[in-house]
């Protein structure tokens, strides 16, 4: 099971993201980390396809996984098995970001800071 967890700069992607891995026990790629890998931090939308691949690349290597990146448009979310939204700020500090940012139809999505990471676990259910 690949699971994506998307949304804003801040939104609590990676912090959700350790806690699914950990509990799984199962690999979390994270955006920031691989562009630091590759020393890329463009955000325009060539940039941001390079990374969206990069994601997917690193998730087909292993059977079961947490990816957490802003990942923006809707069509680079259809790789994954199951999506989790953290919708938990209004827009990014990001302006190219907020221009691009398409919230599309996850599987579940996060509102609150607050979140109970065990009812969570039990909504996924997946693994």
């Amino acid at each position: 099971m690949k699971i994506l967890i998307y949304g804003h700069s801040g939104s609590g992607k990676t912090t959700l993201a350790k806690q699914l891995a950990e509990h799984y026990k199962i690999p979390n790629f994270n955006g920031d980390d691989v562009r630091k890998m590759f020393n890329d931090w463009h955000f325009e939308i060539n940039g941001r396809k390079i990374q969206a691949m990069r994601m997917r690349t690193l998730s087909n290597m292993v059977e079961d996984c947490i990816v957490d990146f802003i990942c923006p448009l809707n069509h680079y979310r259809k790789y994954y098995d199951y999506t989790i939204f953290m919708n938990t700020i209004e827009k990014s500090k990001y302006e190219n970001t907020n221009l691009i940012f398409e919230s599309g139809e996850p599987n579940l999505e996060i509102k609150n800071w607050k979140y109970n990471i065990k009812e969570i676990i039990d909504e996924i259910n997946l693994l």
